[in-house]
């Protein structure tokens, strides 16, 4: 299947930065391009493809786009780490993990709130913030994970809808580093389910944390499935409409999916760079018909699978950051479609929007 994006908005940390840009045209490439070409056959209504490989042309289930430029790259509040963006409340969240602090837009570009005012411990501040999530209230929770940098600030924290007011936090010890049982250790991602537990990659202790929403401890999701030789590096998680958890395992470059309970139910992705093969994932979220998508940073591309796991298509991501580290490029995808995805280097969210 090949889709056509458009380059619409971007996002950038200006104060009042809002740029529309002209209508720049993206579309699947065929018979050639950046890879090796692709045959299709069709055998008995079946087709199938061959050939081509990630970022090449010819092949359908690729979708090639150019990145041309992005804006909100000066001023005095330019992003300098942002690592992932979601929507929710009619609000653009933006976590900025060099500046120590949490963006909230309005969605005309303006800035609603700055949460954080550098690096600190107290509530309403943080150290390195990474992941966001929001529960069906609208309000958000926003993952602190020090990155080891210092002894303090493992912990989630959660906000009213527009970032005004601390409501709670997640860790049994105050955010203290630590290793017992609901104690965290560079926390990077967390999700929410419907009933309000709130789970926690926390990759520093190799394990997902659920809490309730009140802050209980409830219990750990953590170890792999057989074959796996790697300690589990939780490094984002999502929660699927049946509240299974999907963790995105950044060692070794694979998401498992567990029940809720924590029995773990399949493995999605192997390493390397084929269709369906992930290279150091870093983030994760589902569309709005249950599909996964995977943001699959080694081969700068974002893959989208299916309900069983299986590889439906990719999307190359052009980015100036050729790094791979565990800072994360999240992104987020709305009900119509669009793509809001996160350029660390350029400090930007950069939005595409699938065609009418």
């Amino acid at each position: 299947m090949t889709k056509t994006f458009r380059q619409k908005i971007s996002y950038g940390v200006t104060g009042i930065a809002l740029a529309c840009i002209a209508s720049m045209l993206y579309s699947g490439c065929s018979g050639s391009g950046n890879g090796v070409s692709s045959t299709t056959t069709t055998t008995g209504g079946t087709t199938t493809t061959t050939g081509g490989s990630p970022g090449g042309g010819g092949d359908p289930t690729i979708v090639n786009y150019r990145l041309t430029g992005t804006i909100g790259t000066t001023g005095s509040t330019t992003l300098i780490g942002a690592a992932h963006a979601i929507l929710t409340g009619g609000f653009l969240w933006v976590s900025d993990t060099r500046r120590h602090q949490v963006i909230v837009y309005n969605l005309d570009g303006t800035i609603k709130t700055i949460i954080g005012s550098g690096k600190t411990n107290a509530t309403n501040g943080f150290d390195q913030p990474e992941g966001i999530a929001a529960d069906a209230s609208g309000n958000v929770y926003v993952s602190d994970s020090n990155d080891g940098d210092s002894s303090n600030n493992a912990r989630v924290q959660k906000f009213s809808p527009d970032g005004s007011t601390f409501l709670q936090l997640y860790s049994t010890n105050g955010g203290t580093i630590g290793t017992l049982p609901g104690q965290l250790n560079d926390p990077e991602n967390c999700a929410v389910g419907a009933d309000g537990t709130v789970y926690v990659a926390d990759q520093g202790n190799a394990r997902v944390d659920a809490f309730t929403n009140a802050g209980a401890f409830i219990a750990s999701i953590s170890g792999t499935p057989a074959g796996v030789t790697q300690p589990l590096a939780p490094i984002d998680v999502a929660l699927d409409g049946a509240e299974n958890v999907y963790v995105v395992d950044y060692r070794n470059s694979r998401i498992f999916e567990y029940s809720k309970t924590g029995s773990f139910i399949k493995s999605i992705g192997t390493s390397g760079n084929g269709h369906g093969q992930l290279s150091h994932p870093l983030s994760e979220t589902f569309d709005k018909s249950g599909n996964l998508w995977v943001y699959d940073a080694g081969n700068n591309r974002l893959e989208e699978f299916n309900a069983a796991g299986a590889y439906v298509e990719q999307v190359p991501i052009a980015h100036t950051d050729a790094a791979v580290d565990n800072e994360g490029y999240g992104f987020a995808i709305d009900a119509s479609g669009k793509i809001y995805f996160v350029d660390k280097a350029t400090g930007a969210v950069n939005v595409y929007s699938p065609p009418a």
